[in-house]
């Protein structure tokens, strides 16, 4: 905040110019704005580092639950609503280093449900009959 003298003597306050964006700022928003074009064309980049041989760059899908404003719970309650309905699950994407999840395989989740079946088999062999 800039202040100056006005004519009756009174300081007056003056907003600042905004701040420039720094030279570093400007050059980390240009590389990301590029690795995200980049993802969206050919996939998820792969991170060389000593943490993990499987994280990657990419857009990661999440979920977040929004709660209500004080209005709509105030209005649910009122009318004599679930506020729980209120709780509303949204999904959304981030652009971030992460490990993804596994993908399974169609055969894969074939031999999976083969393999429950044959334990549930077993395990009702196994219990002793009455």
């Amino acid at each position: 905040m800039h202040r100056t003298a006005s004519l009756t003597g009174l300081l007056v306050t003056k907003p600042a110019a905004p701040v420039p964006q720094s030279v570093a700022e400007a050059a980390i928003k240009q590389s990301k704005e590029a690795m995200k074009a980049w993802s969206a064309a050919h996939g998820a980049i792969p991170i060389r580092d000593a943490k993990s041989a499987d994280r990657v760059y990419a857009h990661r899908v999440y979920k977040r639950v929004e709660r209500p404003s004080k209005e709509d719970a105030m209005r649910a309650m009122q009318m004599g609503e679930s506020i729980e309905d209120l709780y509303r699950e949204r999904i959304a994407t981030r652009f971030e280093a992460h490990i993804p999840k596994p993908v399974i395989e169609p055969e894969e989740d074939e031999l999976l449900r083969q393999l429950e079946a044959s334990l549930a088999q077993i395990k009702t062999e196994e219990t002793p009959d009455d």
